[in-house]
């Protein structure tokens, strides 16, 4: 059975559409795992004491920007 040009177009046509989901589901896997570990840093940032390092400091009075030794 032959295939005409047409046919063959389609084809490629839907492995490229195919090809781009697939690369759209890494491409938010990926971006959806950096935010978690951005935030987890940030986080553990907190934790360890390092608020004087953010320019937008959580604690109550007002503080220079010092960073930890």
């Amino acid at each position: 059975m032959e295939t005409s040009a047409s046919d063959e177009r389609l084809g490629h046509v839907v492995h490229f559409r195919v090809e781009l989901r697939v690369l759209n589901k890494i491409t938010s896997v990926t971006s959806f795992l950096a935010n978690i570990y951005f935030w987890r840093g940030v986080h553990y940032a907190l934790r360890l004491g390092w608020r004087e390092t953010l320019p937008i400091s959580l604690s109550t009075q007002p503080r220079l920007l010092v960073f930890p030794r």
